[in-house]
């Protein structure tokens, strides 16, 4: 195979990746460089550039918010300022 490196040192590993075309029968080795990420969307694979996947990549920060429900007469008036999410019925 063109792929196999001789180690002739013990010490030294060598880890090499090589791309080529899948079905190709030449073996003929892809740059790193023309290789893009492809995913499928139902039978069909459809490439996506590092840009693109950039940006539809979620960041968010991970946060946990916890409803319950109390009478508005308990909810402290301090509660109600600030950034906290608070909900409270209409009367009735």
């Amino acid at each position: 195979m063109p792929f196999e490196r001789e180690i002739t040192d013990k010490k030294d590993v060598i880890l090499e990746h090589n791309y080529v075309i899948q079905g190709d029968e030449s073996g003929k080795i892809v740059d790193k460089e023309n290789i893009i990420n492809a995913y499928y969307y139902g039978p069909q694979l459809v490439p996506m550039s590092s840009v693109l996947e950039a940006g539809t990549k979620i960041f968010e920060v991970k946060n946990f918010k916890l409803l319950g429900f109390v009478d508005k007469s308990k909810v402290p008036r301090h509660a109600l300022m600030g950034d906290v999410d608070i909900v409270v019925p209409a009367e009735g």
